[in-house]
């Protein structure tokens, strides 16, 4: 029967390297990842932030302006494209409306038409209103949805 014998120091000094390389790498690897996270973070949510921004300087003086989304066609773009369509129908309805009181308005009536014609023009407005606050409502809770996932793609 024949034993050998072999020293296990190079065994030993390969495990020492291998857990200094651990105690010391993972933090990196760690700060590089968050670092990582938050640039792509950001990049996905640039987009969303455009859009915020632009709808919220829309307003009933000015109707005109649109989000007009040039970038990818994936789901914020998508948003960007439904809500530019939204903006062309509330601009149009609010047209409408402006014709209308123009109408009602450029001839003489009587009170009690007058009267009618507030009360339907208050409905109106009043269904625009509600309306607009559903959508902006899907928009936002939208939004918040895509930032509690993390991700948007």
């Amino acid at each position: 029967m024949l034993q050998f014998a072999q020293s296990l120091q190079p065994v030993s000094q390969a495990l020492d390297r291998l857990f200094l390389l651990i105690i010391f790498g993972f933090p990196i690897v760690l700060l590089l990842a968050g670092l990582g996270g938050l640039f792509l973070a950001d990049r996905a949510l640039r987009p969303i932030n455009s859009i915020i921004q632009t709808a919220e300087a829309i307003s009933p003086d000015d109707l005109s302006r649109r989000i007009d989304y040039q970038g990818v066609k994936d789901e914020v773009g998508r948003l960007a494209m439904t809500l530019d369509k939204m903006f062309d129908r509330i601009e149009l309805a609010f047209e409408h409306e402006r014709r209308f009181i123009a109408d009602a308005l450029s001839r003489r009536r009587t009170p009690a038409e007058y009267e009618t014609t507030l009360l339907d023009l208050e409905k109106e407005t009043d269904r625009l209103i509600h309306l607009t606050n559903v959508l902006l409502f899907l928009a936002r809770l939208e939004q918040e949805e895509l930032e509690g996932k993390g991700t948007l793609f």
